[in-house]
């Protein structure tokens, strides 16, 4: 969890910029990041295509959680933000996103 919210925060402030600058172009991201099990591995056949991934619901939840992202944004679930007590990471003010195939609202955080 660490790690992820590490690399989510350095993409934003550290590398997003210098490539602006090197390439001259407008980048922009949004982030999601939720906590949880995902199942991991090869998905497709030997003879068509193939790909490595990470499918699960986990993975929907943080897809969601970045659509609800603004520009250039950090969001993390409540869940992650839980797993983060303790450690050096700021957050903002909390809101709540609907998130789709799920009842009521999800918390999230955005990492300043």
């Amino acid at each position: 969890t660490n790690g992820a919210v590490e690399g989510a925060q350095e993409l934003v402030k550290v590398v997003l910029p210098s490539l602006r600058e090197s390439l001259g172009k407008a980048l922009h991201v949004r982030i999601g990041i939720h906590s949880g099990t995902v199942i991991v591995g090869d998905i497709g056949s030997r003879d068509f295509r193939r790909d490595y991934t990470v499918i699960g619901d986990t993975v929907n939840v943080a897809q969601r959680i970045q659509s609800a992202a603004e520009v250039d944004e950090v969001l993390v679930s409540d869940r992650t933000r839980m797993l983060l007590k303790g450690s050096d990471f700021l957050f903002g003010y909390s809101r709540t996103i609907q998130v789709k195939g799920r009842q009521g609202s999800l918390k999230v955080w955005p990492l300043l």
